[in-house]
């Protein structure tokens, strides 16, 4: 299924939110779509004007793909997909073409999700005991998740030049990782 939003983000951009809805139990989706813009002649955009190379670095440098979602739970539990991604590159076991900075970025964008989907459900919550429940339960999956990912800290291959930065910088405070040597990152 695909879920088509139109906004007018600003007066010089007009934003499309295109969602593809994969089909359950289905390995392989497949997505096609073609798309029409109609210019008013007045604004004088044409191929003379606007090349088709200048058309489509525009567009495609605008794509996001959606922070896949995952409560704090499933994060903090032994068999977690993304925590398992995160070992693998670590490793340098997950066998793709996956650059290392990229699946720390992912994670951390889970993370991220997750702490804010657990924080709005509490907010939602209107009996008070059941909000401090929430509340604990969710500071503990979170302190379960920074630990397991700090513990692969000294997983990172050192052949990774900001392997250990990237890490730092999402482990520890900024003004920690400014002191610390970018050059010598064995000295980490």
């Amino acid at each position: 299924m695909i879920d088509i939003k139109p906004k007018i983000h600003d007066s010089n951009t007009l934003e499309f939110k295109v969602g593809f809805t994969p089909e359950p139990g289905v390995t392989y989706n497949d997505f096609h779509m073609n798309t029409w813009i109609f210019i008013p002649e007045v604004l004088d955009v044409n191929r003379h004007t606007y090349g088709k190379e200048s058309f489509y670095r525009d567009t495609l440098s605008y794509l996001r793909l959606i922070t896949p979602s995952h409560s704090l739970s499933e994060l903090a539990g032994e068999e977690s997909l993304p925590m398992s991604r995160i070992m693998q590159a670590c490793r340098g076991t997950n066998g793709e073409d996956t650059d290392f900075e990229d699946e720390v970025k992912m994670f951390a964008s889970i993370v991220k999700s997750s702490v804010r989907e657990a924080f709005n459900d509490i907010a939602g919550e209107s009996d008070n005991g059941e909000r401090i429940a929430k509340a604990s339960r969710m500071l503990a999956n979170l302190a379960a998740v920074l630990k397991k990912f700090r513990a692969l800290r000294e997983e990172v291959p050192q052949s990774l030049p900001r392997g250990k930065t990237t890490w730092c910088s999402l482990t520890l405070p900024t003004s920690l990782c400014q002191t610390l040597p970018s050059s010598t990152p064995a000295a980490w």
